[in-house]
């Protein structure tokens, strides 16, 4: 693309560090969130189990006035809810500055907890799961765990 004087909108360097950011975006925000649900499950086995049945994954807002009790991690919680209003949930951004690998997300963490739960049981091996900002989050102790693979019958 170029503007109106000819010139290119984004040089070549620009165009490389985007793409960079967007690889390095996307590779955080999702070990992260995948690390969370393993704490998660590993903590409250009502989860787990319900994850493991009937799976509607959890919208991450935190507005208690669209999603009531925000902080509460519960399968259930939109099966009956009408519908949150328009961009209210926009965890992925909006509009122009939409992340372009969202849908790409949203598909590797469904595959990852349904090979989750499908296929093997853990549970938390250290006492301290707190976490900090620094910015992204971390776990102060790490989070060591004990998985254990599900017992099968015919193929996985």
């Amino acid at each position: 693309m170029r503007n109106e004087d000819n010139s290119s909108l984004l040089s070549d360097e620009e165009i490389l560090d985007n793409a960079k950011i967007v690889m390095i975006a996307g590779h955080d925000t999702i070990s992260i969130l995948l690390t969370f649900m393993v704490r998660l499950f590993a903590n409250d086995p009502s989860v787990y189990e319900a994850v493991s049945q009937v799976w509607a994954f959890s919208m991450t807002h935190m507005d208690e006035t669209i999603f009531p009790d925000p902080w509460k991690f519960d399968p259930k919680r939109f099966e009956q809810q009408v519908p949150a209003p328009p961009y209210s949930f926009v965890a992925f951004g909006g509009g122009q500055r939409i992340c372009p690998g969202y849908e790409f997300a949203k598909i590797e963490t469904l595959a990852m907890v349904h090979h989750w739960v499908t296929r093997f049981t853990w549970k938390l091996s250290g006492k301290d799961d707190s976490f900090s900002r620094e910015p992204m989050p971390v776990f102060n102790q790490g989070l060591p765990i004990q998985i254990t693979p599900k017992k099968t019958s015919g193929a996985l």
